[in-house]
C-alpha cells in the first residue's frame, strides 16, 4: 500500500522540523501534500531538501477545507492527516500502518506527547474539580475515558503505556490520524473561520457515523508543544467566546445538552480565576 501525508498550514510555522521527522519515518512515504492558501510563506529552500513534497494552493483559508482539499487530490491507500507543529518518532507512522492495514473500517492515532514536559495527553487528570465537572458533563467513572460528554466536552482517552493493545475511542486528537482513503471525509464537515476549535469533534462523529472505528496505539508516539501559560484575561475571553460558538453548533447537531456546555463554561472561567491568584 502507499502512503500520503497531508498537512494544511497557513505558513506561520516553520514546517521543516515536521517535514524532516517524515523523511526520518521507517517506513516509506509515497506523497507529502502541504496545502496552504499562498506559497509566498513557505521555505522554498527548506522543501527541496525534502524528496515527494506536493505543494497545493487552496482557495480557502481554514485547516479542515485546506486538509480536504489535499485529502481530494491524493491518489494512495493510506493517508495522514498531520498538523504542521507535529513531529513524527521516527517508528510512529509504521507502528500505525501494521496496526490498519488490514482493517479497512478503522482510523488511528498515535500517543501524543508534550516535547517540554515529555508527559503524555493521556495521562488522566484527576482531583474534585475535574470530578465535578466530569459528572456534570455525564461522564460515568467506568466509561468516562475517550468519550464525547452530554455538554459536548470530551474525556481524553486514558492509554495505558505497558500495553501495545489498540484503544477504542468516541474521537480522536486530530494532530495525527492515518486514514484509509475510502474513509475520508471529503465533504466540509465544519463551516467556521478562524482558529478550528473542536475540529476533530466534528470530524470524529462524521467518521463514526461512517462506520469507522476509532483507535489509539500508545506504542506508537508524536510529539507536540503545548501552550501552558495562562493567557491574559482578554485574549482567554476572545479564545473562549470562540470555543462557545462553535461548541454550541457541536450540541445542536448532536442533540447534546446546552445546558450542561453552559455549566462546563462556568467551569472554564472559574478555573482561570482560580488560576490567575
Amino acid at each position: 500500500m502507499t502512503i500520503s501525508v497531508v498537512i494544511p498550514t497557513i505558513g506561520n510555522r516553520n514546517l521543516f522540523p515536521t517535514l524532516l521527522s517524515l523523511k526520518n519515518s521507517s517506513i516509506k512515504i509515497d506523497e507529502i501534500i502541504i496545502s496552504a492558501p499562498t506559497q509566498n510563506k513557505l521555505d522554498k529552500n527548506e522543501l527541496q531538501k525534502i524528496k515527494n513534497v506536493r505543494i497545493h494552493i487552496s482557495k480557502f483559508r481554514g485547516q479542515v477545507i485546506q486538509r480536504i482539499e489535499g485529502f481530494k487530490i491524493t491518489n494512495c491507500d493510506i493517508v495522514v492527516q498531520l498538523d504542521d507543529d507535529i513531529i513524527l518518532e521516527k517508528y510512529c507512522l509504521e507502528l500505525l500502518y501494521e496496526e490498519i492495514k488490514n482493517k479497512s473500517d478503522t482510523s488511528i492515532s498515535p500517543n501524543l506527547i508534550d516535547s517540554v514536559s515529555n508527559r503524555s495527553i493521556y495521562l488522566e487528570k484527576k482531583g474534585l474539580k475535574k470530578y465535578l465537572f466530569n459528572k456534570i458533563m455525564g461522564f460515568n467513572s467506568d466509561e468516562k475515558r475517550g468519550k464525547i460528554g452530554l455538554g459536548g466536552f470530551q474525556y481524553y482517552p486514558v492509554l495505558n503505556f505497558n500495553s501495545n493493545i489498540l484503544l477504542d475511542s468516541e474521537w480522536l486528537v486530530g494532530g495525527c490520524v492515518m486514514h484509509h482513503k475510502k474513509n475520508l471525509i471529503l465533504s466540509n464537515y465544519f463551516s467556521f473561520n478562524g482558529k478550528a476549535y473542536c475540529e476533530d469533534l466534528f470530524h470524529s462523529i462524521e467518521l463514526k457515523k461512517r462506520g469507522v472505528k476509532l483507535s489509539l496505539l500508545s506504542s506508537a508516539t508524536a510529539f507536540l508543544k503545548l501552550t501552558t501559560k495562562t493567557p491574559d484575561i482578554i485574549p482567554f475571553f476572545k479564545e473562549l467566546k470562540s470555543d462557545y460558538l462553535i461548541r454550541k453548533e457541536l450540541v445542536k447537531q448532536n442533540g447534546l445538552n446546552y445546558n450542561r456546555m453552559l455549566i462546563g463554561y462556568l467551569f472554564i472561567i472559574m478555573n482561570f480565576f482560580f488560576k490567575s491568584k
